[in-house]
């Protein structure tokens, strides 16, 4: 579809060159770098404006003023010194392209065609649904549907995963913290809430870890003999998952929410949830509030100013995100459907929508074990970006970078602070 208009573009700008200053050029065309600045850019007028001894881009904006409207193309602007840029109409291009992926759909499979398999987890035991699980479902179902476009046979399983790390940490604390013998685990799973002990011991192990890093060496051990079904470890991670499962199963029909049941009566039933804390876990009969998702989830903890205490956001971010997560989920889901003919389940929570936007704060922690603290308007690893006091008000100013940083103080007339050895490099100043 891309290439259809850009031959269009190309065509036509040869045709106009010819037809207007009876010569020709070569005529190639890009992609901008940025899509703000449209679909296809051409370079054109630099060779044009040395045949005719004119500005190259007063010569682009002469073909952009002159130029006929191109099929596919909304509008033609000039930039930089003389590029041109195209740019697409997006709404015909988007029907295009839904067009051509449906005759890829209607594609006939021959009979012994190979069949493609897509898998992804739907379940992780010992670990709340969250939304972990709608990224995977969006882009396995998103895998699976680009496939049957191509023409291809395709499969989907959605499988239980109990070799996961969460697994393996649970199946540690069993052996190594508070030690219990395959029968105890056993009788452990049978009993209440076997799912709160499990998320209770799977923290305590965290924190174990976290002490001593060659502990880890434990990690790595039990995720190989679980993995390849060895032993004490794999036995017992097999209870737990199983156990885990079953609880899932149980807060379904205690919730009164059985999906299974729905598809069964509508197949093509796409059902979204949004709930506090997820559909499963300790706290999922708990109602949600934004606040309470916010102190929760940390945003609280890395918004406002030092020593200033926990502060919310400005707006119910967390209200919000989970909306749009769950938004995404069931635009995939309402996709998929027009391919499969089946309707899904997808899910999102306040809580972890919270989670999901820390963005680079939870990396920081996760990757150095640095809990970020409280910085205000500064930005914690790229100054100066804040809002500063000036004599009539404030400023805005946000220079991540080297070029930013060098820019702006060329724009402050004050080209020593470049030279300043406590100011060189990020690290320097945010300090």
């Amino acid at each position: 579809m891309y290439k259809a208009v850009d031959d269009r573009i190309r065509k036509a700008l040869r045709h106009h060159i010819h037809q207007r200053y009876k010569t020709d050029v070569p005529i190639s065309t890009e992609r901008p770098p940025k899509l703000a600045m449209g679909e296809s850019a051409s370079p054109l007028c630099f060779e044009l404006a040395k045949r005719m001894k004119q500005s190259p881009r007063a010569l682009a904006q002469e073909i952009a003023n002159s130029l006929k409207q191109i099929p596919g193309v909304d509008r033609v602007e000039v930039a930089g010194g003389g590029y041109l840029n195209m740019f697409f109409n997006r709404a015909a291009f988007f029907r295009g392209a839904c067009e051509e992926a449906g005759k890829g759909a209607a594609a006939q499979h021959k009979p012994d065609a190979a069949k493609t398999v897509v898998e992804h987890t739907s379940i992780n035991p010992n670990k709340a649904a969250h939304i972990g699980h709608l990224r995977n479902a969006v882009l396995g179902d998103t895998f699976a549907r680009v496939l049957r476009y191509a023409g291809r046979r395709v499969e989907v399983q959605n499988y239980i995963d109990n070799t996961g790390v969460q697994v393996a940490d649970v199946i540690l604390g069993f052996l190594h913290i508070e030690p219990k013998s395959l029968d105890e685990v056993k009788k452990l799973a049978a009993a209440p809430k076997f799912d709160y002990l499990c998320w209770d011991l799977y923290a305590r192990v965290t924190q174990f870890l976290a002490e001593d890093k060659s502990r880890l060496e434990l990690r790595s051990q039990m995720l190989k003999d679980i993995e390849e079904g060895h032993g004490e470890a794999a036995k017992m991670a097999e209870i737990v998952a199983t156990a885990i499962v079953h609880c899932h199963l149980r807060t379904l029909d205690r919730l009164g929410i059985d999906y299974e049941t729905l598809s069964k009566i509508n197949p093509r039933i796409v059902y979204g949830s949004i709930s506090g804390f997820g559909q499963d876990g300790p706290y999922r009969e708990r109602p949600g509030f934004d606040q309470i998702a916010q102190g929760m989830s940390g945003l609280m903890s890395v918004t406002g100013f030092p020593g200033q205490g926990p502060m919310r956001t400005g707006a119910a971010i967390a209200d919000v995100s989970a909306g749009l997560y769950a938004a995404l989920g069931i635009l995939t889901a309402l996709l998929e459907r027009e391919v499969s003919g089946q309707g899904q389940w997808v899910q999102s929570s306040l809580l972890m929508s919270g989670i999901a936007l820390l963005d680079f704060q939870a990396a920081r922690y996760l990757m150095n074990g640095e809990v970020p603290p409280q910085v205000g308007n500064d930005h914690p690893t790229s100054m100066p970006t804040s809002a500063y006091t000036t004599a009539d008000g404030y400023i805005n100013v946000a220079a991540a970078g080297e070029g930013m940083w060098r820019r702006l103080c060329q724009v402050l007339a004050r080209p020593d602070l470049l030279a300043r050895a406590d100011f060189e490099g990020a690290a320097n100043r945010a300090k």
